[in-house]
């Protein structure tokens, strides 16, 4: 068969399909491209997916059997001699009392409650509080309870009802008595009793409690018994019975202090007729 030409181009005509030709091969190329991107993110979504569902899968289970639960460590048995005041069980409440408010040179006395067949004590150490319950029985210390509170992390433990033979039980119902305390003891000194002598002191020097009105006068005793920093918080409305009265607390020579208050003066304020007409 014989060879016939084909039809002559012309030079733009040939540039023109080189172009298209170009052309064609490039678009082929992206869309190549772009389908090998799909599929690698396809799978890489689909391995991630599997990853995830796979961690699901191996979650731990929690276990209800009683062979599983007996292995939780179990509370450490009540220690009685672990405990810090059960060396008070079986003391006389004179002796509890000397015990739980320390000597004269205690840096943090307990403020001690105390009642006929009960008593109260709390002590503040550095960043702790220290707090003791003590039921009294024929004048014998014979249960306990005690409880310390951490200020920096508001962390409390406090012990049940115990006795010489350990924690109590069934536990005791105990509420602190409504009646007044016997005995108040703040920082080694009992206070119900020098408020007493305060008073005493005053009306040697002072006959018109009756006239003081509302007037209350605010002063410092120092550990000498002496009065300083003197001043008037209310009138009684009488000038002349403020004087009075400033004068007759001036020129009175208070009891020492005793118990740790040997070491810094104590700031009071009163109203003074309720004060010097209260019972002793």
């Amino acid at each position: 068969m014989a060879f016939r030409p084909g039809p002559a181009f012309t030079e733009t005509e040939v540039l023109k399909r080189y172009g298209d030709f170009m052309g064609k091969i490039m678009i082929d190329a992206t869309i190549l491209t772009a389908c090998r991107v799909a599929i690698a993110m396809w799978l890489c979504f689909s391995v991630a997916a599997e990853s995830a569902s796979g961690e699901r899968r191996v979650k731990p289970v929690k276990h209800s059997s009683p062979s599983h639960n007996s292995k939780k460590k179990a509370p450490a048995p009540f220690d009685l001699k672990a405990t810090r005041y059960w060396k008070l069980l079986g003391m006389s409440k004179s002796a509890v009392i000397k015990e739980l408010t320390g000597d004269e040179e205690e840096p943090y006395p307990m403020r001690l409650l105390v009642y006929k067949d009960y008593a109260s004590g709390k002590r503040d150490v550095q960043d702790m509080r220290d707090s003791v319950q003590v039921v009294f029985k024929d004048d014998k210390a014979t249960m306990i309870r005690e409880s310390f509170t951490y200020f920096t992390n508001y962390s409390s433990h406090q012990t049940e009802w115990y006795d010489t033979n350990g924690i109590i039980n069934p536990q005791p119902v105990v509420q602190e008595p409504k009646e007044s305390a016997t005995l108040d003891i703040v920082d080694g000194m009992e206070m119900n009793s020098y408020w007493d002598e305060i008073r005493s002191a005053i009306l040697k020097n002072f006959h018109s409690a009756s006239a003081c009105n509302d007037l209350e006068i605010a002063f410092e005793i120092s550990p000498d018994g002496s009065v300083d920093l003197m001043t008037v918080n209310k009138t009684s409305g009488d000038t002349a019975v403020d004087k009075q009265a400033m004068d007759a607390i001036k020129a009175t020579k208070f009891p020492p202090f005793y118990g740790s208050h040997k070491r810094r003066s104590m700031a009071v304020s009163f109203k003074l007729k309720a004060f010097l007409t209260e019972k002793s």
